[in-house]
């Protein structure tokens, strides 16, 4: 239950959860976001509060359908992170 999540991210020592849409990961992050059906982002979900989307312009709309919180990519400065990246797969990993 979503109910159980706090309390186990706290046994754990977690205080946050970044979770990309990826055909791997679509079960975590669909049960996190209410069922988003976006093709690409993620969902962030910092200790004792709720979980907000992170989407691409072109799927705002459907992600803001979900009445979950959205926040665009671009609000993280995702562009500069790739562009100053020297490798940009591994700036998508935060490396």
């Amino acid at each position: 239950m979503f109910r159980d999540l706090d309390p186990l991210m706290e046994s754990r020592g977690i205080s946050a959860l970044i979770v990309p849409m990826h055909e791997a990961m679509h079960a975590s992050f669909r049960w996190l976001t209410r069922g988003a059906k976006v093709t690409r982002g993620y969902v962030v979900k910092v200790a004792q509060r709720d979980p907000f989307l992170v989407a691409y312009p072109m799927e705002r709309e459907e992600a803001a359908a979900t009445g979950v919180p959205v926040r665009g990519i671009h609000e993280f400065g995702y562009d500069e992170i790739l562009r100053s990246a020297r490798n940009p797969g591994r700036s998508r990993a935060g490396e």
